[in-house]
């Protein structure tokens, strides 16, 4: 065991080079000028995906259900490698269009339409509680393993002698402080997104020095490891004994999804994107990364299932466990900060990408809307913006936390991801669809989106918090008046495991009412424009008069008036001289506003 003081100074150390770096990248960004450095930076940022889940979560998977575990590598794979043209799409419209999120994106498509955004927002934070909960009992699940506490579960600890608590104050203070530094949310988190590049760098080699260790340390080599799982009647455990082949499926339909529609992932490789030819270094870098990654998987699995003092072991905790049974500090440490920085990254991206989105999206749409008088006096909204999108932060984490609390000591970290995962795949109809058929409308849109998440909530959710004690089993035993055939665990008697029932369900219903109710109601006048824009189309009529008014009556003067308003006067300045310097021209305050000036400060 460590010293629970020596963990404390190392984590503090680590953490505070992760400042420095996002410091040094926010104060100098002259790597983002050299287009090698900038390219690999992005492709590291991708990694992203690569959570505590993937880091902790695989191997103690493999250990009980063998190959069962590849669906959360296979899936982003395969979209790599097949799906190239539409990321390489998605992320070029959305450059076009200055999307802000996935919220932004997806309402963008169907007509920009604000009740659309605020659902998928509402959605995605929903979504995405449990998963940050997951990177949080990660982080005090190993930092109990390495301590002198042992495997002692912390959940049932006082909030302040709980480790995860601290982690989750710093993750909020580096997060607001390096996720909130401007207003404009296109303009791309430099130093951030260097800081997950070097958290990717660092898991990554953990990882692998671990499954190194393990086939060289341990053992003769990994032909010497295959021998032993083969003299100890493993190879079947190990491999497709425990694969069942609609879990398999679903799990795998579900991750090409989540590397699309998960709110980080999105923020990260759209949003943060510098310039959509990048993209070409990451399609073969991400494959790459998960590749190697997941060859280490099973070899840690084996030798955890071999190692004789392994039995009282939490199977996720084994990439922990293994060096210190050795006595290896060093390598148990560096797994630790691997561990660490697979659930950090996760919790800093999806924090910024949901503070977005409901700043957005809910909130200053609501006080524009219900306080208008008292918000029209203000002359500056910059440092409200701000404020929310900081408070929404904490205010995430500490839900995240209190979700930990509550379900932590009852759930697994693969219970923790499915269940996100699966909430994050409800926008996968919408967003597909809307990049590749032209006649998905808002109303198929909007309506499939919330049957899915509410049938996700009945088959899911309802009975992961019964898991934990806080519903009754009432409902799932006997399902709603009880009536059997509602049960949330098999409607209408479909028998399958919890997870692959309720994606079935969830995103079946969710793509039935989308393709549905876009082939029977008409699409909107506003939606044919953004259709005519996402399929490189010639305008309709009605935009091309509509522009004309617009400029006839909308000043450069009155666009500066309003960016001053919500960025402030600093900010407003260097983003209409920004415009000037790219586009070669000169604005003139008194002459009327193109349709291009208008959207790009829209």
């Amino acid at each position: 065991m460590i010293s629970v003081w020596l963990l404390v100074v190392i984590s503090i150390a680590y953490i505070s080079l992760l400042f420095a770096i996002a410091w040094a990248g926010d104060r100098h960004p002259g790597l983002y000028r050299n287009r090698l450095a900038r390219q690999h930076v992005y492709a590291l940022s991708l990694a992203v995906y690569f959570t505590s889940w993937t880091f902790y979560g695989a191997v103690g998977r493999a250990t009980q259900e063998g190959l069962a575990f590849l669906p959360i590598y296979l899936g982003p794979l395969l979209v790599f490698l097949f799906g190239t043209p539409l990321l390489r799409r998605i992320i070029y419209i959305s450059k076009r269009s200055n999307s802000t999120s996935i919220a932004d994106f997806i309402a963008s498509r169907y007509g920009k339409s604000q009740s659309l955004a605020a659902l998928i927002a509402v959605f995605a934070l929903i979504g995405s509680v449990p998963y940050i909960a997951l990177q949080l009992k990660a982080i005090s699940l190993g930092f109990s393993v390495l301590s002198e506490n042992g495997a002692r579960e912390t959940v049932n600890q006082a909030a302040w002698s709980d480790s995860a608590w601290y982690i989750t104050l710093v993750l909020a203070v580096f997060t607001v402080l390096f996720g909130t530094r401007h207003l404009e949310s296109t303009e791309h988190h430099r130093g951030m997104i260097q800081a997950v590049a070097f958290e990717s760098v660092i898991k990554l080699v953990a990882f692998v020095a671990v499954g190194l260790f393990v086939g060289f340390g341990l053992y003769g080599g990994f032909g010497d490891l295959l021998a032993n799982v083969r003299q100890a009647d493993l190879v079947g455990q190990l491999t497709w004994e425990g694969v069942e082949a609609p879990a398999f499926i679903t799990q795998t339909i579900v991750a090409m999804l989540a590397i699309l529609c998960l709110p980080r992932q999105f923020h990260v490789m759209v949003v943060e994107n510098a310039d959509y030819r990048d993209f070409n270094t990451a399609r073969w870098a991400m494959p790459a990364y998960l590749l190697i990654a997941s060859a280490f998987v099973l070899p840690i699995a084996a030798a955890g299932l071999l190692h004789s003092d392994t039995a009282n072991v939490n199977p996720d905790m084994l990439i922990l466990s293994l060096p210190i049974l050795e006595e290896q500090t060093w390598l148990a440490i560096l797994a630790f900060l691997g561990g660490g920085s697979a659930a950090a990254a996760m919790v800093i991206v999806c924090s910024v990408a949901i503070a977005t989105m409901v700043s957005n999206e809910i909130v200053m749409p609501g006080l524009l809307k219900f306080f208008r008088p008292r918000m029209n006096r203000r002359s500056d909204l910059s440092r409200l913006l701000l404020s929310i999108r900081r408070v929404t932060i904490f205010l995430v984490l500490m839900t995240a936390y209190g979700f930990y609390r509550l379900a932590g000591a009852d759930y697994s970290l693969t219970a923790f991801g499915l269940l996100s995962f699966a909430a994050a795949a409800q926008f996968g109809p919408s967003l597909i669809g809307g990049i590749i058929w032209r006649r998905g409308n808002y109303n198929g849109a909007i309506w499939g989106l919330a049957l899915g998440f509410a049938t996700w909530c009945y088959t899911l959710l309802i009975p992961a918090l019964a898991s934990t004690g806080w519903v009754g089993d009432t409902l799932i035993d006997q399902g709603l008046w009880g009536l059997g055939w509602t049960r949330p665990t098999a409607l209408l008697g479909l028998e399958l495991d919890m997870i692959s029932h309720g994606i079935v369900w969830s995103l079946g219903l969710n793509t039935l009412v989308y393709v549905l109710l876009s082939m029977t109601t008409r699409q909107r006048v506003r939606e044919k424009i953004q259709i005519a824009s996402f399929f490189h189309e010639p305008h309709p009529r009605a935009e091309t008069s509509q522009q004309q008014v617009w400029q006839g009556e909308v000043l450069t003067a009155d666009l500066q008036a309003l960016a001053e308003r919500f960025m402030g006067e600093e900010r407003a300045e260097a983003l209409f001289t920004n415009y000037e310097r790219r586009n070669a021209m000169r604005l003139s305050p008194q002459r009327p506003a193109s349709s291009h000036l208008m959207r790009y400060i829209e």
